[in-house]
């Protein structure tokens, strides 16, 4: 399947990408050579602080190959490290019944303690057969999600439907879950289902039966209850950043309003205003632009920041929460003075990552910063990729030390002679003189001019 994906995403970016214009790297500010692993076709590239502060945003961005040709690529989530499930393994006892109907479970109960305590084994016994299979899991403080059933391999393929119950003492049995097990042989393989999802319960007892006759000599041997850890947030960093110089003119001064700047367009989710001081605080509005002239848009309404230290413990005001948005400009509206040099805006971002496809030569860099019409990430192929199987990822690429390109030069407009403007002027200019010529003409004709 992964195969005929890259296929497919081959297939698509050919037919449906225009040929790619090659770049020259001096067009953009600054690069960073990519370390990749040899063999895959993909690459997620992490966008660090530093990367944001130089290539200023995604829309700035290109990868290129080693011909100065653009790779198609698009902006990801960066993805939380998996983490694995919980899994406990316990043994079972099984439960008999003979042949006069009498069922024995091979329990044993100790009423004065109130403790039940499990006799454990598969031993036969004479004219009896298994009609379930009881597992002690008082051990147990956490629900399980899923029960994983394993039991020895039979010469013959069988399925049967499953029920499962669980029980505080033995005595009251509810159904949490039901489910097939099966071992089968397909095309000389032998498949085995054995998982079954239940609503679980922490702790006590649980209790295993086959819905019809239990293929003899089925014996479960074990069970293991599998607990499904929480996703992990998507993984986040921080950004500390000092008052910078606010703008040389504005028509509406603010006396105390400090200024912060990332540097690039950086999509931060939330902030904390800190002192440096103990026991300070102000109240303070928090707005952030694309521009250090504004427009401003506010973020935070005026609320209390504070930093104060009661009974030995230092206490500080929460970070506050912002509807993400890639800004570069921060601006600071306390209600009194506050020392610049001894106060910080720390924002919180996503970690993010640029995707791209290696369709062309090594090594490949990725550059920012600039006005390169062949820099922007590419939709096609975000929207190809996200009708592939998800299981399809990108190997990670690493970035090497920052190289300056083009520098500020990047950031240039180049002029260019504005010829339109000429030659509509020209020919605006042109009319003007033949319709005076011909009105001289006219003049004169009528004059009895020569």
């Amino acid at each position: 399947m992964k195969y005929e994906a890259r296929l497919i995403i081959a297939s698509a970016l050919g037919l449906l990408l225009e040929p790619a214009i090659a770049a020259d790297p001096n067009d953009f500010a600054v690069g960073w050579p990519l370390e990749l692993v040899e063999g895959s076709e993909f690459y997620d590239i992490p966008l660090t602080a530093d990367v944001y502060r130089n290539a200023r945003s995604v829309s700035q961005m290109a990868v290129l190959d080693a011909g100065g040709d653009p790779m198609p690529f698009y902006r990801v989530l960066a993805e939380p490290e998996p983490t694995p499930d919980q899994t406990t393994t316990l043994s079972v006892s099984p439960v008999y019944q003979t042949q006069a109907g009498e069922v024995i479970a091979g329990l044993t109960v100790e009423t004065a303690e109130q403790v039940a305590t499990l006799r454990l084994g598969s031993g036969s016994i004479d004219g009896a057969r298994i009609v379930g299979f009881v597992a002690d899991a008082r051990e147990l403080d956490a629900q399980p999600a899923l029960i994983d059933l394993d039991w020895a391999e039979l010469d013959q393929p069988f399925m049967t439907p499953i029920v499962i119950s669980h029980s505080e003492d033995l005595d009251r049995w509810e159904v949490i879950g039901r489910g097939t097990v099966a071992s089968l042989a397909l095309d000389g393989d032998r498949v085995r289902h054995s998982r079954i999802p239940v609503n679980g319960r922490s702790g006590g007892y649980y209790r295993i039966g086959s819905v019809e006759t239990t293929p003899e000599p089925w014996v479960l041997e074990r069970l293991s209850l599998i607990v499904e850890s929480e996703p992990d947030p998507a993984p986040v960093e921080w950004v500390s950043l000092e008052p910078v110089e606010g703008p040389a003119e504005t028509s509406t001064p603010d006396e105390h309003a400090l200024y912060f700047d990332v540097g690039g367009s950086l999509p931060a989710g939330a902030l904390e205003l800190v002192f440096g001081q103990q026991n300070q605080w102000a109240y303070a509005t928090i707005l952030a632009s694309d521009s250090l002239d504004g427009p401003w848009r506010r973020v935070v309404a005026r609320r209390l920041y504070y930093r104060v230290e009661f009974e030995g413990r230092q206490l500080s005001t929460p970070a506050v929460e912002v509807m993400p948005s890639p800004t570069r400009y921060w601006k600071v509206l306390p209600d009194r003075s506050l020392d610049g040099s001894d106060t910080e805006l720390r924002l919180r971002y996503t970690l993010e990552r640029l995707r791209f496809a290696a369709n062309g030569t090594a090594p490949y860099q990725l550059v920012g910063g600039g006005n390169s019409t062949e820099a922007g990430p590419d939709r096609v192929f975000r929207q190809v990729w996200s009708q592939l199987d998800d299981e399809l990822t990108g190997s990670m690429a690493e970035l090497d030390e920052m190289q300056e390109l083009g520098g500020d030069a990047a950031f240039a407009v180049p002029y260019e002679f504005p010829w339109r403007t000429a030659l509509l002027w020209g020919a605006l200019l042109a009319a003007a003189l033949t319709v005076g010529w011909m009105a001289f003409r006219l003049g004169r004709d009528a004059f009895g001019g020569e």
